[in-house]
């Protein structure tokens, strides 16, 4: 997901802040990746999960 993120960075007016844990943190508690989408400093949407570098773009595409 990380790649996919960093590409779309350069694509479109946007900012990414990654929170990074360990490899074994995330394989001892089961860490799903989570975006969350925020507005004017307010959540607007979030995913959980995998997703398509195109329903990446739909989300951002909502919102900018």
């Amino acid at each position: 997901l990380s790649p996919i993120l960093h590409q779309l960075v350069k694509d479109y007016p946007i900012k990414l802040e990654e929170i990074n844990a360990e490899t074994d943190l995330i394989d001892s508690y089961n860490v799903i990746p989570t975006v969350i989408f925020y507005k004017q400093n307010k959540e607007v949407d979030r995913f959980v999960g995998f997703r398509t570098k195109n329903d990446i773009i739909k989300y951002i595409e909502k919102y900018i």
